[in-house]
């Protein structure tokens, strides 16, 4: 166990990089179709695509940003429960 939790305080620096990353890709890709929109921003993490809806438009920045929003998501996701798991069991974030 002690391992794991080495590994995990390790990673999450690395972790924490990765998700801001993935906001500035997230909002790049949004920039293609449509100008900046906050709320359209923290919209878009509660929202899942269907597999086949990037075939419904013709703009090729909305085609990877629908299919590329889903991951982004769950990578969010994944990373907030990593946080909260660490909070719990660490007593801090890093």
């Amino acid at each position: 166990m002690q391992d794991i939790l080495a590994d995990l305080i390790f990673l999450l620096p690395l972790l924490h990089i990765s998700i801001v990353l993935l906001l500035i890709t997230k909002i790049v890709l949004m920039l293609g179709f449509r100008k900046f929109d906050f709320l359209y921003l923290i919209g878009s993490y509660f929202r899942f695509y269907r597999s086949d809806a990037a075939n419904e438009t013709d703009n090729k920045s909305r085609k990877l940003y629908v299919k590329l929003n889903n991951y982004i998501n769950y990578y969010c996701y994944g990373w907030v429960l990593v946080c909260i798991f660490c909070w719990v069991v660490l007593g801090k974030i890093y």
